[in-house]
């Protein structure tokens, strides 16, 4: 069964993600490809992308449903304490 739930949430996941915008997609590929949960700092650092482009980035992908809260822990680039984000979904995937 989880199998079935796990194939059914990629091909959702191939449907939206041609639909996202550039940085979205960006975005929400750095917290999905990660074993972690991600601070916004760590999604930046990683992608490239400005900062003050990665926090509305992140909002519109919890709005849509995509990522979710996972916690607060050092960053690992600032280490001051911070939220970090996940997929949403189980198993990292995204909800049916």
């Amino acid at each position: 069964m989880k199998t079935a739930v796990q194939e059914t949430s990629l091909s959702a996941y191939a449907d939206i993600k041609p639909e996202l915008p550039d940085r979205q997609r960006q975005v929400f590929d750095c917290i999905r490809n990660h074993d972690t949960p991600m601070t916004n700092t760590e999604i930046s650092n990683i992608t490239g992308i400005p900062i003050n482009a990665v926090v509305p980035r992140v909002f519109e992908l919890r709005q849509l449903g995509m990522i979710t809260f996972a916690g607060k822990r050092p960053c690992g680039i600032t280490g001051k304490l911070c939220m970090t984000w996940k997929p949403a979904g189980e198993q990292g995937e995204l909800p049916i």
